[in-house]
C-alpha cells in the first residue's frame, strides 16, 4: 500500500475509533502523542483531552500537524471558512497572505460560536487556488500562530477555483466539544 494511502488509512480508522467513544482503542502503539485539553465555551479546561498522535513508526514525522487526533467528546463539525468580512465582502483581493489571515480570524470566530477553540480541533482541511511552495508557508505561519499547542490532522488540497473567483483560499475544521 503507498505511504499516502497508509497514512490516511490509519488517520480514518483511529478518528472512526474515537467517534464512537473508543479513544482508548485508538492509541497507536509505538506512536507519539501530545494532548490538549478541552474546554467548553467559558470553561475551564477538563480531564477530557484531545489525543494527537503525532508520529508512527515506519512514517516520517510531519511538519506541523498530526496523522490523526481523537477525543472522548463531542463531534462539531464546522463549513468551510472564507476570507470574508462581516458584510460578506471579500478581503484581500489578489493578497493570498490577507486572504489566510482572515480566514483564519473567521475560523476562531466560529469555534468560539461552536463552543469549540484552536486547542479542540480535531482535523483541518485546507482548499487552495493555485498552491505552491509560497502559499503553503504562508498558510503555516499563520496556522502555527492559531494552533500553538496542538497539530490537528490535516490535509492540503489544490483546486481549480472556489465559490467567488477571487477567493483564493477555504479552511474547514473538524472540532471536538465536551458534552
Amino acid at each position: 500500500m503507498p505511504r499516502d494511502t497508509r497514512s490516511f488509512v490509519v488517520a480514518a480508522c483511529l478518528l472512526a475509533l474515537a467517534a464512537c467513544g473508543h479513544a482508548q482503542l485508538a492509541a497507536h502503539p509505538g506512536s507519539t502523542t501530545q494532548d490538549a485539553g478541552l474546554a467548553s465555551a467559558g470553561a475551564p479546561v477538563s480531564q477530557s483531552p484531545v489525543h494527537f498522535i503525532a508520529s508512527v513508526p515506519g512514517l516520517a514525522t510531519p511538519p506541523g500537524y498530526s496523522y490523526a487526533a481523537s477525543a472522548p467528546a463531542e463531534l462539531v463539525l464546522f463549513a468551510g471558512q472564507v476570507a470574508l468580512d462581516a458584510e460578506g465582502k471579500l478581503v484581500g483581493h489578489g493578497d493570498f497572505a490577507a486572504q489566510v489571515r482572515q480566514t483564519f480570524a473567521n475560523l476562531r470566530l466560529v469555534l468560539a460560536a461552536g463552543g469549540c477553540s484552536p486547542a479542540t480541533v480535531l482535523r483541518i482541511n485546507y482548499f487552495v487556488v493555485g498552491l505552491d511552495r509560497e502559499r503553503l508557508l504562508a498558510i503555516r505561519t499563520v496556522r502555527d500562530e492559531v494552533f500553538t499547542n496542538t497539530r490537528p490532522a490535516s490535509s492540503l488540497i489544490g483546486v481549480a477555483a472556489l465559490f467567488d473567483p477571487d477567493a483564493l483560499i477555504e479552511i474547514e475544521v473538524v472540532a471536538a466539544r465536551v458534552r
